[in-house]
């Protein structure tokens, strides 16, 4: 879900698949580095804030461009 390219290909396939996508459940993610925020590797953190966050940012952005009129 990271990857912009990914995340095209998979739409562009589901959508030649299955159709228009009427309903986008983001439900990807990672647990991240537990403990505290101190103690935590700092690109361990940034990962799951990449999967958790800018993953379902992109799959929201990608299925964004259609008109749901």
């Amino acid at each position: 879900m990271t990857a912009p390219d990914a995340v095209t290909r998979v739409v562009s396939t589901a959508e030649s698949q299955l159709g228009p996508i009427d309903i986008l459940v983001n439900s990807a993610g990672v647990v991240g580095p537990l403990g505290y925020d101190w103690q935590a590797d700092p690109e361990d953190w940034w990962r799951t804030f990449e999967v958790n966050v800018l993953g379902s940012y992109r799959c929201s952005r990608s299925l964004g461009r259609h008109d749901f009129a």
